[in-house]
């Protein structure tokens, strides 16, 4: 899987993610120390996380220094402008984006994420699912 060999690649040990679900739990199974942010109740996983904590959006939570940065919320393509804004703030060096082919994703990955290099992308022809691994230029 492309998700676990960039996380064993780069040496990464905590994620920030806008959303949950399944790369939530795929990630803690790996070991990796998830900090999931969730605006929608409704889709809280009701997994058994062993490093992972999901926890409810306040905007702030993302201040803190991590590895990787993976963006699939909030709810709406549309909406998901602050992570953006929030995953360039916290200056990381790896981000991941989920529903690269909305219109609205794509238009925010050229607005902010001008200094970051796509390493690797999975889905591409599924549309909504489609995954951009990026990494910060030196």
């Amino acid at each position: 899987m492309l998700l676990a060999t960039i996380i064993q690649d780069n040496h990464v040990a905590s994620v920030i993610e806008f959303g949950s679900g399944l790369s939530t739990l795929l990630m803690d199974k790996i070991g990796v120390c998830v900090t999931a942010i969730e605006d929608s109740p409704q889709y809280v996983p009701k997994f058994d996380l062993d490093y992972s904590v999901i926890i409810p959006w306040t905007g702030l939570d993302c201040l803190k220094q991590t590895d990787l940065i993976f963006i699939d919320g909030p709810g709406s393509p549309s909406e998901r402008e602050i992570s953006f804004r929030l995953a360039v703030y916290n200056n990381t060096s790896l981000i991941v984006c989920h529903d690269v082919s909305r219109y609205s994703v794509e238009d925010c990955i050229k607005k902010y994420l001008r200094g970051y290099k796509i390493i690797g992308k999975i889905g591409v022809e599924s549309g909504d699912l489609a995954i951009a691994f990026m990494k910060k230029e030196n």
